[in-house]
């Protein structure tokens, strides 16, 4: 890819312990923050902050699937619990144009949309749970 090329989404790849939520359809949001802690004293002319803590997480939307042993059923199986999760721009193999970002995570919401004539949606919202932090993996 040339510096000013774009990489086009075709279809996300995330997986959630065992459960694959690589599905056309799929969009993701992740955000990787750090805490800003502010350490300004009387006197001082602008703020001062001190870096703080890393945080990661994002939300994910997909079609859901209430066939039996499918994303559904999957998904509920995953909540209040901690699992390795493991997500790609695109549904191809690792690598440094498809990075996959590991970590270990938890659900901490799951909100399920129906509407008339429409396919039914699930949206999640995941986080970090453990201080190892996130993997980028580029390796084949």
């Amino acid at each position: 890819m040339a510096a000013n090329d774009h990489q086009v989404i075709t279809a996300g790849a995330l997986t959630l312990g065992a459960a694959t939520v690589t599905l056309d359809g799929v969009s993701m949001t992740w955000n990787n923050t750090v805490d800003a802690v502010e350490d300004t004293v009387w006197g001082d002319t602008y703020k001062q902050r001190l870096v703080g803590l890393g945080d990661y997480g994002g939300t994910f939307e997909a079609f859901n699937d209430h066939t039996d042993n499918e994303l559904d059923e999957d998904l509920e199986a995953l909540l209040r619990t901690s699992f390795a999760v493991a997500w790609k721009p695109n549904s191809g193999a690792i690598s440094v144009t498809n990075p996959e970002y590991q970590f270990t995570g938890t659900l901490t919401a799951l909100t399920k949309t129906y509407a008339h004539g429409q396919v039914p949606k699930v949206t999640g919202t995941l986080v970090l749970t453990t201080s190892a932090g996130v993997t980028r993996d580029v390796t084949p």
